[in-house]
């Protein structure tokens, strides 16, 4: 089961504000192996969460963080899963 651990910060380093804060594992060649994680807030901008049933592989890592309905951070990185 993947686990991730993120901490949100704005340009200037401090934690990052948002409301609603989104992570999902994207498969680009197989839609319906796309996972969401769920995630708990930390305290100072980190959140960690896990994604369960998740198949070894190539995948975009999306994080979308929202504050008031407005995003305030996006994120699209290709992570492997051994």
């Amino acid at each position: 089961m993947p686990a991730l651990d993120l901490t949100l910060r704005d340009a200037g380093g401090r934690p990052l504000a948002a409301s609603d804060v989104a992570a999902r594992l994207v498969r680009p060649l197989e839609p319906r192996a796309d996972r969401s994680f769920v995630l708990a807030a930390a305290g100072e901008g980190r959140l960690a969460g896990t994604a369960a049933d998740v198949a070894r592989g190539a995948y975009d890592l999306v994080i979308e963080a929202r504050d008031g309905g407005r995003l305030v951070f996006r994120s699209r990185d290709r992570v492997v899963l051994p």
